[in-house]
């Protein structure tokens, strides 16, 4: 599905679009890779789009960190205390925004892309927002739909 099509059916879902449709990612970090995805598609789509990261701090886990030179879209690294969960020797990062509905209500986007496992505590508050809202929901470990959900 493009743009143009989930605009349409935001429009028949009685949710007004008015300008640019608003996409939010909603991610735990931003990584260089991650990075440079978001400005190259900023550049290409010419949307309006916002990435909420965490601004995690952990002098044990030093690899689990923002891109230094982020630029070429709009993004906000929100407080997160990172919580770490210890599983047969493997680490699993589980990300927190507390101040992520505020965020959500403040963009109000017609589209969410977010993460699965690493931000399930964050996707409780988007999976509300988008059934409220209407707005359409992408995770992308699934890369499913949750339209409606």
């Amino acid at each position: 599905m493009n743009i143009e099509e989930s605009t349409d059916r935001k429009k028949s879902a009685n949710i007004p679009v008015h300008g640019k449709p608003r996409i939010l990612f909603a991610q735990p970090i931003i990584p260089k890779y991650r990075s440079d995805f978001l400005r190259r598609f900023s550049e290409f789509t010419k949307l309006d789009i916002l990435a909420l990261c965490g601004n995690v701090r952990s002098k044990k886990h030093k690899k689990i960190c923002n891109y230094g030179k982020i630029e070429g879209f709009a993004y906000k690294a929100l407080w997160a205390p990172l919580l770490i969960f210890h599983v047969r020797g493997n680490i699993y990062p589980v990300y927190f925004f507390p101040t992520l509905i505020w965020h959500l209500l403040k963009f109000r986007p017609h589209v969410v892309v977010t993460e699965g496992a690493y931000m399930m505590l964050n996707n409780f508050f988007i999976i509300l927002y988008a059934k409220f809202s209407g707005c359409l929901l992408y995770t992308s470990d699934a890369a499913d739909e949750l339209d409606g959900v």
